[in-house]
């Protein structure tokens, strides 16, 4: 128990030592930075709270596979921002990195677990389209596909050792 607590506070306290946010000048902007930098830390502290160890490995994978669909996704759109700054608003990246954090949570813990998470991650949103970072469809397409991403890596992933080797897929009963 005590070291399940010395972990928690360890995780959070990483948490304040993230990079610093970059954004225009309101609080809105460096909050909702703040937060989306700091989501990895919040989602990892739940886990080891719930001393669901195996989490991670469903996390971490949902985490890369989001990052990468997204960064595919504006390569190819290429959709001006609001601001004019840039040819990548379309999906919004910070959005879709914390609502795959809240989605994940919700999926493995519960919407109980999942409230706050979902407010911070509304926040977010609402800061990026508030800076003139993103266009509101921007945001809700992050959203939607980061919380299908990470229900799909919380439900349905497999992941399993073997004396052969390593079983990782997907696991659908219809």
């Amino acid at each position: 128990m005590l070291f399940r607590k010395i972990c928690v506070c360890f995780i959070t306290a990483m948490a304040f030592m993230g990079r610093p946010a970059v954004a225009k000048d309101s609080w809105v902007g460096v909050s909702g930075d703040f937060i989306m930098r700091n989501f990895f830390w919040l989602t990892s502290a739940i886990i080891v709270y719930e001393r669901d160890y195996e989490a991670f490995i469903p996390y971490f994978t949902a985490q890369t596979v989001n990052g990468l669909s997204i960064d595919g996704i504006k390569r190819k759109v290429r959709e001006r921002r609001p601001n004019g700054m840039g040819f990548d608003s379309f999906p919004s990246g910070h959005t879709a990195q914390s609502f795959v954090n809240a989605a994940f949570i919700h999926t493995r813990y519960g919407i109980w677990h999942a409230a706050v998470p979902y407010a911070l991650s509304t926040f977010v949103a609402f800061s990026r389209v508030y800076e003139g970072w993103h266009y509101t469809h921007d945001v809700v397409a992050g959203a939607l596909i980061s919380s299908l991403i990470a229900y799909a890596f919380t439900k349905n992933f497999v992941f399993e050792a073997s004396p052969d080797g390593y079983k990782i897929g997907f696991d659908f009963k219809f």
